[in-house]
């Protein structure tokens, strides 16, 4: 009788509250899902795993603020700011069509606007219903507080101006795709336009894209912006998940995927976005990309910012949720550290604000700011084309106190205080594997190669760049180290370049990278023509070590033989490898063409292939050889 009354008793404190709890939860989701998600004219499954519904213009959450009742929606800006080009109905000549995974499957009709819808989950990822699409306290980048502030978790690296009125901010901004390491932490590049004091009543206008698995559920690239007027408090919210800012535009989802995306040491891809005030109305209008009115939010929302801006910034921002002297792995921007450059360093470039007489102009007196320079940095510079730019962002850190240490870091720390103590000695060698292995930074004279910050050491024209030797560090300290078509010139160049021959030890770096050209790579067609354009950049280390002769030499081989078959082809096409051999710039082509001459290739298909790589670089010009079919004839004789 008496585990009875334990049981009942049980129940009735813990399992009957806890119902009501999930029950009561359940219709708070319910009903946000209500106010959130309008009826649609139509919805789009996008790609992505995205519903993006087609709501009514006058439908739109927004609506429903308060300082918004009778709101008449406002279709085009009155006026736009000076100096920039705006397009009333076409997308400029000279821009690339910007693009949401979306887009692959459909477009919203006139009188709409694409709204990504909410899910349930959504919601729930967020950490209290009443917090979600809302930014965490103390997440603005402040650069010269006027008082230590306590910890946020939130790192910035940005550029900004201060100290003036500004009546609105412009950038092209470098998109990438950061590793964000916790479901509860992001990535973000964006524009800040601020006003008020950094505390309660500050007032953020922000636009840009962003990586959130705890907004979006996913580690996609995405579009966003982001509104309050009380330091992110109570007022304001990501895009359009509470009422305020009114969206006008039809082609461009708030919250959806960017596509495509900037790769590492390849194409590089950006967004560009300007904010302005409307000097009649005091409306704060959005424009994404060349054409592409976004829509306002109205000046009603604000109360700084209903005058003008005190601050711009521009930059990016991560979320730390580590402890106890640990950091997060969190990338910021493309992953590295601003001294990289153009293609590896994410960038900000064409940055501009409005100023009173709505003009863009150029910053004047840009700084910059990073809360943790070891994890993310940003540099400024200026230039005709690119007018002020910065490149910013990093790979983040962990302590040496904890376990999820990066173990590349700790080679380039080893290294580094290595070369410090001068290390040379047998037991040297043993703890230092990068120097035993590597006969050229064994033979190095130390000293002229530290900074005075210590750290850092000046490889001239080493093959592969800051990539290849950090994948040089983790095969010399004995990390797992993946050889590929698309890496594995670049290293074969950098192990002869450090001399890493099998006389420093058996095994070495050189003779790796040997077998797997001469084994995997020159056996396969694909393999061989990746490995060949990977050589490009590669000068004149490529050249040097035969690696493009013999590229050369497989391909010839390969496509002048009768019964070869390619991967990518049906058997015995003549012109199967035409495509692929097109690819190459003109002194590789030529090398190829040159060694499947010499193979014995009839000179009628040279001649068809030479017309197919005219053909390509020389786009709308019609070839026409008179003749064509006499090709091997004396007359027409290559």
């Amino acid at each position: 009788m008496e585990k009875v009354v334990l049981l009942f008793l049980y129940m009735l404190v813990v399992v009957v509250p806890s119902a009501f709890a999930d029950s009561n939860q359940k219709l708070e989701v319910q009903k946000q899902l209500k106010k959130l998600n309008r009826p649609p004219v139509r919805s789009i499954k996008s790609p992505d795993g995205d519903i993006i519904d087609c709501v009514h213009v006058s439908h739109q959450l927004a609506l429903d603020h308060p300082n918004l009742k009778n709101h008449k929606i406002q279709m085009k800006p009155n006026f736009h700011p000076e100096g920039h080009p705006f397009g009333e109905s076409k997308v400029s000549s000279n821009s690339k069509p910007i693009t949401q995974l979306w887009h692959q499957n459909g477009r919203c009709p006139q009188g709409t606007i694409p709204v990504r819808r909410t899910s349930k989950n959504d919601i729930l990822r967020a950490s209290s219903i009443q917090q979600f699409g809302k930014k965490k306290e103390r997440s603005f980048p402040q650069p010269k507080p006027a008082k230590p502030l306590p910890d946020s978790g939130h790192e910035h690296a940005i550029a900004y101006v201060e100290g003036d009125k500004y009546y609105g901010a412009k950038a092209t901004i470098n998109v990438w795709k950061p590793k964000v390491q916790q479901s509860h932490e992001f990535s973000l590049s964006q524009m800040w336009i601020l006003a008020g004091s950094f505390d309660k009543d500050l007032n953020s206008i922000e636009a840009g894209w962003q990586v959130s698995r705890e907004l979006y559920g996913d580690n996609n690239t995405r579009l966003f912006t982001y509104w309050t007027r009380d330091a992110y408090k109570a007022t304001g919210c990501y895009n359009l998940r509470c009422s305020g800012f009114i969206q006008i535009n039809r082609d461009i989802a708030l919250g959806a995927s960017i596509s495509p995306l900037s790769k590492y040491n390849s194409s590089q891809y950006y967004i560009s976005i300007l904010v302005w005030k409307d000097p009649k109305d005091g409306n704060w209008w959005m424009k994404y990309g060349s054409d592409h009115v976004m829509g306002y939010w109205p000046a009603s929302l604000f109360s700084h910012l209903s005058d003008s801006a005190s601050m711009i910034e521009w930059g990016g921002e991560v979320v730390n949720s580590e402890s106890d002297g640990q950091h997060t792995t969190t990338q910021m921007g493309s992953g590295h550290f601003p001294e990289e450059g153009f293609g590896k360093a994410s960038y900000f470039k064409n940055i501009q604000i409005v100023d009173g007489n709505n003009k863009l102009i150029d910053p004047q007196d840009l700084g910059t700011h990073s809360d943790k320079d070891s994890c993310y940095n940003v540099h400024t510079r200026s230039a005709r084309d690119w007018g002020n730019y910065f490149y910013y962002g990093g790979p983040a850190r962990v302590s040496r106190r904890g376990r999820r240490e990066s173990a590349a870091q700790l080679c380039y720390d080893e290294f580094f205080a290595a070369l410090r103590g001068k290390v040379a000695s047998s037991e040297g060698s043993v703890r230092y594997p990068l120097i035993s292995k590597c006969g050229y930074i064994g033979r190095l004279e130390i000293q002229p190669f530290i900074s005075n910050s210590g750290k850092a050491l000046k490889l001239e024209n080493f093959p592969g760049g800051s990539e290849t030797f950090e994948t040089v560090l983790k095969f010399c300290y004995g990390l797992l180290v993946d050889f590929s078509p698309d890496n594995i010139a670049a290293l074969r160049c950098a192990s002869e370049f450090l001399e890493m021959t099998k006389e420093l030890e058996d095994g070495n770096l050189i003779s790796k990278t040997e077998a797997f050209l001469t084994f995997v790579v020159l056996s396969s067609w694909k393999d061989t023509i990746t490995v060949l354009k990977s050589c490009e950049n590669l000068s004149p280390w490529a050249e040097n070590l035969q690696i493009v002769r013999r590229c050369c030499d497989s391909i010839a081989w390969k496509a002048s033989k009768d019964d070869h078959t390619s991967e990518d082809a049906a058997p015995n096409q003549e012109s199967w490898w035409f495509n692929d051999v097109a690819t190459f710039r003109i002194d590789h082509f030529i090398r190829i063409i040159s060694a499947i001459r010499a193979k014995g290739t009839r000179a009628e298909i040279i001649g068809k292939c030479i017309i197919e790589y005219a053909k390509k670089w020389l786009p709308g010009m019609d070839v026409e050889i008179e003749g064509l079919r006499g090709y091997g004839h004396e007359k027409y004789n290559l």
